[in-house]
């Protein structure tokens, strides 16, 4: 199934990544928690806040409702995206493609060059962390499974500086799923 799950992530990411989802707009760096509107994580984003958008599903997670959380602060856009994968793909599928194909789907969406990527554990979880060069700038993200939710976290800058600043380290660190 390595196609379905990096179609449906390639859809997901785009709209982020691309700028076709509004987005906040805070002009501070000021970090304070921001908890999802199900009470299901949290994650430090500059001024606390986030714009919600639904987000077309498809692939293993067509029939999940898909949000694209998104806020800028300084020329850097912070996100996470998440849904539920069917049931079936986690069960037959091994973490680690899953996480692949995350990976995959992300890099395609952007139509940039994976620069780097490397196992690493986020709220208990296995992930992949990676970085990708686009045009005009710098995609570093984040991808896990939790249960059956896969979650993406991104911060798009202007450069490689811009994506791995303190800012940016703290978004990505600071990510827990609510018991």
């Amino acid at each position: 199934m390595p196609v379905p799950l990096g179609r449906a992530i390639a859809v997901l990411a785009l709209g982020l990544v691309l700028g076709g989802c509004l987005s906040a707009t805070v002009s501070t760096y000021t970090l304070k928690t921001y908890t999802s509107t199900d009470g299901r994580f949290h994650i430090d984003v500059p001024g606390g806040g986030m714009t919600d958008t639904i987000l077309p599903s498809s692939g293993v997670l067509a029939g999940s409702t898909v949000h694209g959380l998104s806020v800028t602060a300084d020329g850097l856009r912070f996100a996470v995206v998440y849904g539920d994968a069917q049931a079936t793909y986690l069960a037959t599928t091994p973490i680690d493609t899953a996480l692949a194909n995350a990976v995959s789907g992300n890099v395609a969406s952007t139509h940039g060059t994976l620069s780097e990527q490397h196992a690493i554990t986020v709220a208990g979880s296995p992930a992949r962390e990676a970085r990708v060069a686009i045009i005009g700038g710098e995609y570093l993200f984040v991808v896990t499974f939790v249960g059956n939710r896969l979650y993406s976290l991104s911060v798009l800058g202007t450069d490689d500086t811009a994506v791995r600043g303190s800012e940016a380290t703290q978004f990505l660190n600071s990510f827990a799923v609510t018991p």
